[in-house]
């Protein structure tokens, strides 16, 4: 699924609100519509956890990339990536710009494709005095918006994914492999690789893990791991 933040509090959101959401947008909150330790703590539990299933089902781990952000970096993210059975992999500080596979191609797409689905909407009767006017004068309120933006984003995401009139499906796995995230453990294919902002390959070395506490967390406490079995799946 994909993910929207708006700014404010969501305190008071609707039932017709959340009711009109697009299904395949999770929404959340945050005053100033930024990732903090909370918001990452949730992404963690919820949607990590949803896209891990599959691979719990085969039996198998996953890992995770992060932006090494604070609420990325907590013991209750940690635990929260454990649950999922997922490694939690914290990139160097500074350098989501040229490792992140949001920044790989992904994140422009679907503002362009956001953008298409849009100027569709705005360009239907009516629509333009409906956006650009206020609620007292037959405009959207913000509620409006925000279920238009989700739903605009949600069939954006999808023509992303899949494909659709005049669009090929994004090669995810490629636009990875190239950032790096498909590494494997005995350097094949390591020629592949492709840094963002360099002309051509990059040597890798044991120095690139960076310092301790930069490094995958695949370490498992023993505490917390008896806390997670405990907890089993409750509250899925």
């Amino acid at each position: 699924k994909l993910g929207i933040i708006f700014r404010g509090s969501g305190q008071r959101v609707s039932q017709a609100e959340k009711d009109g959401y697009h299904r395949d947008v999770n929404v959340r909150f945050q005053k100033k519509a930024w990732a903090d330790d909370q918001l990452c703590e949730e992404f963690a539990y919820v949607e990590l956890h949803e896209a891990t299933a599959e691979a719990r089902m085969r039996g198998e781990r996953s890992v995770c990339f992060f932006d090494n952000l604070s609420g990325q970096t907590t013991a209750e993210h940690l635990r929260n990536c454990r649950r999922a059975q997922c490694d939690r992999h914290l990139l160097p500080t500074g350098s989501t710009g040229e490792l992140m596979l949001i920044d790989g191609g992904i994140g422009a797409r679907l503002k362009n494709l956001m953008g298409d689905e849009l100027d569709e909407w705005l360009e239907q009767p009516g629509n333009l005095e409906r956006w650009t006017t206020g609620p007292k004068e037959g405009g959207l309120h913000a509620w409006e918006k925000r279920v238009l933006i989700s739903q605009i984003a949600g069939r954006a995401w999808e023509t992303l994914c899949c494909g659709g009139e005049g669009h090929e499906p994004y090669n995810f796995e490629a636009s990875a492999r190239s950032l790096g995230m498909l590494m494997t453990a005995d350097g094949s294919d390591d020629d592949r690789i492709r840094i963002q902002g360099l002309a051509g390959p990059y040597t890798f070395t044991d120095a690139d893990g960076g310092e301790a506490g930069a490094e995958s967390e695949a370490e498992a406490d023993e505490e917390e791991e008896a806390d997670v079995e405990a907890d089993g799946e409750e509250g899925e």
